[in-house]
């Protein structure tokens, strides 16, 4: 009953011929940027990350996770829940941004998404 195959037109098939290159070239243009190593690695070096780096740790002294801080003389980053790599349109949104002691963050292992307390 549910076994009926579509006959294919000719209209069909070349408006799938005009229209799938469309669709890709909109896709590739329009789509979500991702950043490369050479792009991130200039961004960690920038002003604006530095500046919300510091207000990220200003804001949240201690590790996410353990609770840890650099009073105690443990080593803190400021992680990117999203991985920057893939979610570049986020790396300077401070919702986006969690501190971490270095043990913590290793232990995340960049698999994205909040660690949990």
């Amino acid at each position: 009953m549910g076994n009926r195959k579509q006959k294919s037109s000719a209209f069909g098939e070349v408006l799938t011929l005009l229209f799938l290159p469309v669709a890709w070239l909109a896709r590739f243009a329009f789509g979500r940027k991702r950043a490369g190593q050479e792009e991130i690695k200039r961004f960690y070096r920038s002003a604006e990350w530095k500046r919300l780096r510091y207000a990220q740790l200003e804001r949240e002294p201690r590790c996410r996770t353990c609770g840890a801080s650099a009073a105690s003389g443990t080593k803190m980053n400021v992680d990117h829940v999203r991985p920057l790599w893939r979610y570049w349109h986020l790396r300077l949104q401070p919702k986006n941004l969690q501190t971490l002691c270095a043990s913590c963050n290793w232990g995340k292992g960049g698999r994205g998404g909040k660690v949990r307390r």
